[in-house]
C-alpha cells in the first residue's frame, strides 16, 4: 500500500492568503461506489446517474480533492481549502458546505464503527449463553414436557 504523505515541495500559492497548499492530491487505493441520494442537493463529488436519479454516480477526481482537502484543514483555514478545492475541481463549494460534509462523515463513520463493534459483542454474548445453555441443560435443549 502506498505513502499517503503529502509531497510540499509540490506547491502552489494561494493568491488570498499566501499559504502553501500541495498542488496534486494524494493518490488512494479506495474503491468508490455509488451512493443512493438522500436529499435534494446533489453531494460534492458525485453526479446524477442518467438512467435513475436515485443513484449517484462517484466523481473520482473531486472525490480524491476532497480527501486531500480534508488532511489540509487541519493545517489551513475552512475558507483557504474549500477556495483550494473549487479551483482544482472547478465545482464550487463554500467553506460551510465544505465543513459540514466532513462533520457529516466524520459522524457517520463514528456511528458505523460503533454499530460493528456492537455487532462483534452481540455475536460474543450469543455464543457464550448457547455454550453456557449447553453445559447446564438450558431451555434450548431440554425437551418439552408439553408437545407430548
Amino acid at each position: 500500500m502506498g505513502s499517503n504523505k503529502v509531497n510540499y515541495r509540490t506547491v502552489i500559492k494561494d493568491k488570498r492568503s499566501k499559504q502553501r497548499l500541495p498542488s496534486k492530491p494524494v493518490t488512494r487505493n479506495d474503491e468508490w461506489l455509488p451512493a443512493l441520494r438522500m436529499a435534494r442537493t446533489i453531494p460534492f463529488g458525485y453526479s446524477e446517474d442518467p438512467d435513475d436519479r436515485l443513484v449517484l454516480l462517484p466523481i473520482i477526481e473531486e472525490l480524491e480533492h476532497l480527501e486531500m482537502a480534508k488532511k489540509l484543514l487541519k493545517e489551513y483555514s475552512s475558507r483557504d481549502v474549500a477556495q483550494w478545492l473549487t479551483e482544482k475541481s472547478g465545482r464550487s463549494i463554500s467553506h460551510a458546505g465544505l465543513l459540514k460534509r466532513v462533520s457529516q462523515e466524520s459522524t457517520r463513520n463514528a456511528a458505523a464503527g460503533q454499530a460493528r463493534r456492537y455487532e462483534k459483542l452481540y455475536k460474543e454474548a450469543k455464543a457464550t449463553a448457547e455454550r453456557i445453555e449447553a453445559k447446564i441443560g438450558g431451555k434450548a435443549t431440554k425437551p418439552s414436557r408439553h408437545l407430548a
